[in-house]
């Protein structure tokens, strides 16, 4: 699990962020839709926090 995979992960969550909006043809969302919604805001931001750390302990090494 890699710097690569996790920025996939991103892209992931961020093309079913897309098609979850694009299947609802009316902007009001389930609340379940708003709920999986948030889930994978959370799990996304999980991700870019482990990405940045895991770039801050790398630079580190390199120094």
């Amino acid at each position: 699990a890699g710097l690569r995979d996790a920025l996939k992960g991103g892209k992931k969550v961020a093309l079913r962020v897309e098609a979850a909006v694009r299947e609802r043809k009316d902007r009001w969302m389930t609340a379940r839709l708003v709920g999986a919604l948030a889930e994978e805001c959370r799990r996304a931001e999980g991700l870019m926090r482990e990405v940045a750390e895991r770039e801050i302990t790398f630079t580190d090494y390199l120094e």
